[in-house]
């Protein structure tokens, strides 16, 4: 099977580098399923199609307009096309109408759903995004065959839904090296992504507030991985608590060196908060986590993974301050658990593969 994936990302860009990450797992996925994959989408300012530079572009926001004319293009023959949805707009569906009008069947994944809550209905570009989202949307139903996406809904724009959990692609995350640190002296926490509210990392800090006011014999650590619109709040929010000793913020970091900063991390923190965004999201960082062995601390029900592990931290979903101490207790019963354990879950059952033969099987029908 021939199809074509068209995101509207930039590979090189800071705040795209997790959703790239994700795409080029769900691209390694398809490929080994036997299907032929071009990819087309933007690397620093340029239209891409898999290694072939199309067109440099100035602005990343008209991505659509230079991703459609690119489509025009390109003379393959694709029997699907695979597009990531990020807010409608006119060019947007005049490529599902290109790619209909050639007889490909058009999936468009959207990866969060309902998503108005991520869009600031407070400036008039927020006003306008949500206008025209709203105007195409309705448009759709005609040229897209199905909606992949990891929410519950049946349908979404009136149109069916392929449900899909977010995977992972293990040969990304290497297992860790064993640490340097002592665990009975000093536990090692470590948040990354795109930073939003959801992902509710003050109710780390405010927890650490909380355990830092008693003599305490272990300390804890909170490391800090990426930029985003919520790194102010998390910087003032530590300042303010006077807890700089303890919460480090390293930016983005990619490859070797985040690697490098894996290896002396203890626990993994995934969302804490998904309900500041209105739900519907599937976080993927938990399986990331597990896949380079370390516990995870997650306040959600992930329905790829099995709650139940003792490697697997849950906590009630709120605004509250998470309770370090029983973090600690937790982290104490397994501790001595082999973090190639904890990968070889993750290879058994956190595959983008087993979730990509979902979106195979609905075409082949």
């Amino acid at each position: 099977m021939n199809i074509i994936y068209v995101a509207r990302i930039d590979e090189d860009y800071s705040l795209d580098l997790g959703v790239a990450k994700k795409i080029n797992g769900q691209i390694s996925a398809l490929e080994a399923l036997y299907c032929n994959v071009d990819y087309l989408r933007i690397k620093n300012k340029k239209i891409m199609l898999n290694d072939i530079e199309l067109k440099e572009i100035k602005y990343r926001r008209l991505a659509y307009r230079h991703l459609y004319n690119s489509i025009k293009r390109i003379n393959n023959q694709f029997d699907a096309a695979y597009l990531r949805y990020v807010r409608a707009d006119y060019f947007f569906l005049k490529t599902i109408k290109l790619l209909y009008k050639r007889g490909v069947k058009v999936i468009v994944e959207i990866p969060t759903y309902p998503y108005i809550t991520e869009i600031n209905k407070k400036t008039v570009r927020g006003i306008l995004e949500i206008f025209i989202d709203n105007i195409i949307t309705r448009l759709l139903k005609k040229y897209v065959f199905k909606i992949s996406t990891t929410s519950k809904y049946e349908e979404i724009f009136g149109i069916e839904t392929i449900k899909i959990n977010n995977g992972i692609d293990m040969n990304s995350f290497p297992l860790k090296n064993k640490s340097n640190h002592d665990t009975t002296k000093v536990i090692k926490l470590i948040g990354i992504g795109n930073l939003a509210r959801w992902h509710g990392y003050d109710r780390i800090i405010k927890g650490m507030f909380e355990y830092y006011k008693e003599n305490v014999d272990i300390n804890i650590e909170f490391y800090i991985v990426g930029e985003g619109n919520e790194k102010v709040n998390l910087e003032k929010l530590t300042h303010d608590l006077n807890m700089q000793k303890y919460v480090h913020f390293l930016g983005v970091k990619t490859g070797t060196e985040l690697d490098n900063i894996f290896d002396e991390m203890d626990i993994g923190v995934s969302s804490l908060a998904l309900f500041r965004a209105g739900g519907g999201h599937d976080p993927i960082k938990s399986k990331e986590f597990l896949a380079r062995g370390i516990p995870i601390i997650l306040a959600y029900q992930d329905l790829l993974i099995d709650m139940s592990l003792p490697y697997v931290f849950f906590e009630e979903e709120s605004n509250s301050p998470i309770d370090m101490k029983k973090i600690i207790e937790k982290y104490k019963k397994v501790r001595t658990i082999d973090s190639e354990e904890i990968r070889n879950y993750s290879i058994k059952n956190l595959s983008w593969e087993n979730q990509m033969k979902k979106v195979i099987k609905v075409l082949e029908r």
